[in-house]
């Protein structure tokens, strides 16, 4: 017997009492179907929880954006609460409160399915089709301006930058007005 791929799959098992047991090919086929409906599949969720994955590169902190199809880092919009250590590692300083911000975004599916990540990740590493938050190049930045002009234009200062921060990528990085 063949599945819906082609692929040969076994008939199905008779219980001792006669009873058909499931394909284990049919519930694998199906887990699978259900990961890729959810996106993350259970060996990936099981790393959400062990913080020592953690690389401290701080990237995460990074206000992101929809832009073309992909999410993209802008450098100069870190959380209020980012800072580095004097060993280069990224810190939070509101850390055991940090879900309770309302912005702080935990390694879960759905700031998985945003891509608020990068790519390089280690909570998300071998999750197939994961693209991550990407950060742009120079040249790449430069070429993307006129798009986040019109993304950033009336936008409002997110509550977690600080202003600071935000005046720059309005003012001088974009050069809006900085009423927006």
């Amino acid at each position: 017997m063949k599945n819906h791929l082609g692929s040969e799959i076994a008939p199905p098992r008779s219980d001792s009492q006669g009873g058909a047991v499931a394909f284990p090919q049919l519930a694998r086929l199906l887990r699978g179907l259900m990961e890729a409906m959810i996106g993350v599949p259970p060996e990936v969720k099981s790393r959400f929880a062990d913080e020592s994955l953690c690389r401290r590169c701080g990237r995460c902190c990074y206000c992101g954006v929809q832009v073309q199809g992909r999410m993209v880092a802008l450098k100069d919009l870190p959380c209020k609460h980012l800072d580095y250590l004097p060993d280069g590692r990224a810190a939070c300083k509101v850390y055991p409160l940090r879900e309770k911000t309302g912005w702080c975004h935990p390694i879960s599916v759905k700031s998985v399915r945003k891509e608020l990540y990068p790519a390089d990740c280690p909570y998300l590493e071998g999750l197939a089709g994961y693209r991550g938050k990407t950060e742009l190049s120079a040249e790449e930045f430069e070429s993307l301006k006129p798009v986040l002009r019109k993304i950033f234009k009336r936008r409002p200062k997110p509550e977690y930058v600080r202003a600071r921060d935000w005046e720059r990528l309005i003012r001088d990085t974009l050069g809006l007005p900085e009423d927006g």
